[in-house]
């Protein structure tokens, strides 16, 4: 089975606005990827993060005065 299914069905009722869209995500993923193949943006290096809003900030693992 896979990952997205097995996660719709475990997602917990009273925190489902709180849980990120995986289809939303895995879409943005391919997408970026597609991107960059073709040449018209850049691999990210390092480690990122998304929020809900799915914008990505390039994660700074010292500095955990960061909120979303």
């Amino acid at each position: 089975m896979k990952f997205g299914i097995i996660f719709e069905t475990h997602k917990i009722p009273e925190w489902y606005e709180h849980y990120l869209d995986y289809k939303r995500l895995k879409k943005l993923i391919k997408a970026n990827k597609k991107a960059v193949k073709a040449g018209t943006r850049r691999k990210l290096n390092g480690l990122y993060r998304v929020t809900k809003k799915f914008v990505v900030y390039r994660a700074d693992l010292f500095d955990h005065s960061k909120s979303e």
